[in-house]
């Protein structure tokens, strides 16, 4: 069973999902978690991303992933157009 809501983060409104109990290969029902994989925007969002969004809103996520290559070189930061 799968859960859903909506959940707000500042002015960003998102749909949060919560798995329901994992069954494990013994059969026993489990509620732990698997663990949520880091952030990969996590040192630069508040520090770089949101100064420029704040001045900007229309930049567009592509901008944004421009500047960080710019800034950050050797970071890939294309795969991460999804995530913004």
């Amino acid at each position: 069973m799968i859960d859903s809501h909506l959940s707000v983060h500042g002015d960003v409104l998102t749909n949060v999902f919560t798995p329901g109990p994992c069954i494990g290969a013994d059969g026993d029902i489990s509620t732990d978690l698997p663990p949520h994989p880091p952030d990969p925007l996590a040192g630069v969002w508040e520090e770089e991303l949101m100064p420029l969004l704040q001045r900007a809103p229309a930049l567009t996520p592509i901008t944004l992933l421009e500047h960080l290559q710019r800034q950050k070189p050797d970071v890939n930061w294309l795969p991460l157009q999804r995530t913004l």
